[in-house]
């Protein structure tokens, strides 16, 4: 998927940057799961974090792999009609941000991707929202494990 501004305002300061990181994008980067010490030694609020900051465009592209299996419901492993469907899936994902200033790596700019694999449960809320968590390997933090609940808007 790739979504961006273009133009001459693409950068305008009053417009809000894109963010990589929401978990219906790129898992294990949510902006709430980010601590200053993954910024650098002493690094404040108002530091620059290049972990974070990397996440935060005008433009993004994100590339998401993933092999579902169902565990439970009518089709599952194992077979239920009780149970409403619950299904496994391990991913893999990556993502790039950047702007009119600092391109993406594949564009020749110094952006490096954020990537991302591991394993993930869903459930299908009511057709209403999809429920999952995921046990997730950041590639590119330094606390790279880590549990990941998440809401994702249904189709």
């Amino acid at each position: 998927m790739h979504y961006g501004r273009y133009g001459g305002d693409a950068n305008d300061p009053n417009l809000q940057d894109l963010f990589l990181g929401y978990p219906e994008l790129i898992r294990g980067y949510e902006p709430g799961s980010f601590s200053a010490n993954e910024c650098g030694p002493g690094a404040t609020v108002n530091d620059p974090c290049p972990v974070f900051d990397k996440l935060i465009g005008s433009r993004i592209a994100v590339v998401n792999a993933e092999l579902r299996t169902p565990l439970l419901g009518f089709f599952g492993i194992i077979p239920s009609r009780s149970f409403p469907p619950i299904e496994n899936a391990i991913f893999y994902d990556a993502g790039v941000a950047w702007n009119s200033s600092q391109k993406a790596y594949f564009l020749g700019g110094p952006r490096e991707p954020a990537r991302s694999y591991g394993d993930s449960i869903r459930l299908n809320v009511f057709g209403y929202a999809i429920a999952q968590v995921s046990y997730v390997h950041a590639l590119d933090r330094p606390r790279h494990w880590m549990w990941e609940f998440s809401l994702i808007p249904g189709f």
